[in-house]
Order: structure tokens, then sequence, then C-alpha cells
């Protein structure tokens, strides 16, 4: 550092050197590392005492109401959320057989923690999304996982914090994410989940240096789902969906459209990690699906053009059950009782 800085605060110093050690540790690659080091410095430099560094902290995702938006952090949004732009979000027809076995994981999941419609906290919430998301993210081959609870932190913006489920496609791009909420209020939720938004968009574009033409949201109470779309400037959402149990075509809605979202943002990705538009002819086959036979052609048709290098082995996890008993077990069920 210059012998300005030398002569500033030794605690300043340490923090520097703590934070830049902290920096030299991630997994960011050499520029980004040099870049965050650089910006540090600069921050460190006009500071006349901690306070003034923890000052330029990105705030937390879940501390941002909507009220913030415009008025604190200068985002271009109407004042009232009804007035948000209306984002008619695609839709895809999935296999008959993944919609069954969604339906067995909601039920199985109802038996567990009672009927999604009586859900009282976050983390039960997600007991009715995860059926969606596992049964969506396999038929994808580990080509994208979800990245649940990780915490984004981007150069390009002043947010951070953890987000319930993040959706990375060929382990890079951030292509969707999903917020699981007790219930879904606007003028608590949408601030969190927009912010969300902006912040992952700008990872990709600044620190991953992968842009994306968008990035997609969904925020769910699991009865209620909003379907979210922001192109580094506009915030755009739907109407309301709701999975009702007594109504036989919700499950394969809800389904359908995260499946068309999703794929939708995974094909851009493609185009952006691996420089081609070959997946593009795939996108259009699965948006014009009509039937089952239809739908499982064109996500077969997809698979079959993704790189097998990006196609996940899986892990096997293997049982064997009479090693269990042998080796657990033993002689204890042939042991017999004496006085």
């Amino acid at each position: 550092m210059s012998s300005k800085r030398k002569q500033r605060s030794v605690t300043l110093e340490d923090l520097f050197l703590r934070i830049k050690g902290i920096i030299s540790l991630s997994d960011k690659d050499n520029d980004s590392k040099a870049d965050m080091i650089e910006e540090l410095e600069e921050v460190v430099m006009k500071a006349e005492s901690i306070i003034d560094v923890l000052a330029v902290r990105p705030s937390a995702f879940s501390e941002i109401k909507y009220k913030h938006m415009k008025d604190k952090f200068g985002f271009d949004v109407p004042d009232d959320t009804d007035d948000l732009p209306e984002w008619n979000p695609p839709f895809a027809l999935p296999p008959k057989k993944w919609l069954q076995d969604i339906s067995e994981r909601l039920r199985l999941k109802s038996i567990v923690v009672g009927p999604h419609t009586t859900v009282s906290n976050e983390s039960q919430t997600k007991f009715f999304i995860d059926p969606f998301v596992d049964t969506l993210l396999l038929s994808l081959k580990g080509t994208v996982v979800n990245a649940a609870e990780e915490k984004i932190s981007s150069r390009g913006s002043q947010f951070s914090g953890q987000i319930e489920y993040i959706l990375r496609a060929f382990k890079e791009c951030i292509i969707v994410i999903i917020e699981a909420k007790k219930n879904v209020v606007e003028s608590n939720n949408y601030g969190q989940i927009m912010v969300q938004l902006h912040a992952i968009y700008r990872y990709n574009e600044v620190d991953n240096k992968k842009p994306l033409s968008a990035v997609y949201g969904v925020l769910s109470d699991s009865r209620n789902w909003r379907w979210w779309k922001y192109d580094g400037k506009t915030f755009m959402v739907s109407k309301r969906s709701e999975l009702k149990r007594a109504d036989k075509t919700s499950v394969g809605y809800i389904a359908g459209t995260l499946y068309a979202i999703i794929i939708n943002a995974y094909i851009e990705s493609y185009r952006v990690t691996h420089k081609g538009d070959t997946l593009f002819r795939e996108f259009d086959l699965i948006i014009a699906a009509r039937n089952n036979e239809e739908a499982e052609d064109a996500i077969s048709s997809l698979i079959n053009n993704i790189p097998m290098e990006d196609i996940s082995k899986g892990q096997a996890w293997e049982i064997d059950y009479d090693e269990l008993v042998k080796s657990v077990i033993g002689d204890k069920s042939s042991s017999k009782v004496t006085d």
C-alpha cells in the first residue's frame, strides 16, 4: 500500500489486510481478486474509521422492502406494486411421468408435514417446492444444479445474502432463483426478490463474465406462485398462479411454467458458455409439444444434443441389506433369553 495508507489508523490497516487475505483465499479468478482488492483499497483509503468502511457494505436481501427500491436505491420502479409491468411466462407441456412423480412426492410431503395450505414457516414451504425443482433438474442430467442457500455477493451490486434455491447451468451461470416464503406479501417480499434478481444479473455480467439477456425468479409460499423476469433494466412479474389439490391441472401448470422458464434460461446459458446456438431448435420443440409423446421426444432430443462431458454421471449409493443384517444385527436374532 502507499505511504499515505500507512499513515492511517493501524486498525484500518489491519482491517484491509484481513479482508485482503479472505479475498486471496477465495475461489475467484486472479483478475477478479485483483479488482476486488483494488476496490477495497480505494474504500479504505477514503475511510476515516471502520464505521466508514462498514457503511459501504452490501445491503442484505432480507432487509429490502419494496418501498426502498426507488427512494433509497434509485431503481426506476412504480410507486405501487400493482403497476409493475406484467409478464406472461412461457409454458411447456411436461411428460406425463414427471407430473405423476411430482404428484406422488407432494402426496408424501402432505403426510409428513401436513397439507400445503397449512404451512407455517419457510422450511415447510420448501417441502412443497422441492418436488417440482427436483423432478425438473433430474431431467437435465446434472447440467443444472440447485446451489441451495448459497450466498450471492456481486461487485456489480450493492446487495448480498443467501437465496433458498439458486439454479446454476453448466456450473457457471445463475439462471433462476426461487424464494420460499411463509406467505407472499407484496410490500414485504417483492423488494427482496427484486434485489436478488438484480444481484444475480450483475453476478453473471460482472463477476462471472457470462452476461445473460435476462434472469428469472419465482416467489412462492407453496400455494401461491409469482413468476419474475429481469433484463437488467425492467422488473416484470406475472399474475398469481395457485397450486390447488382439488384442481387436477394446477400441478401440471406450475410444473410446465417452471419447466419452460428453466429450459429457456438454460438454453441461453448454453449459448454463452459454449458459444453456440445449437439447442434453440430443441427449445422450440419443447414449447411446441402438444401431447405426452411429443413432450418426451423433445426433452430426449435436448439431452442428446448436450455435450457428454457436461452430463453428470451421478454417484451410486448401493445398499446390501443382507450385509446390514449380518454386521449390525449379527446373531442377536437367534440368541435365546436365559434366566
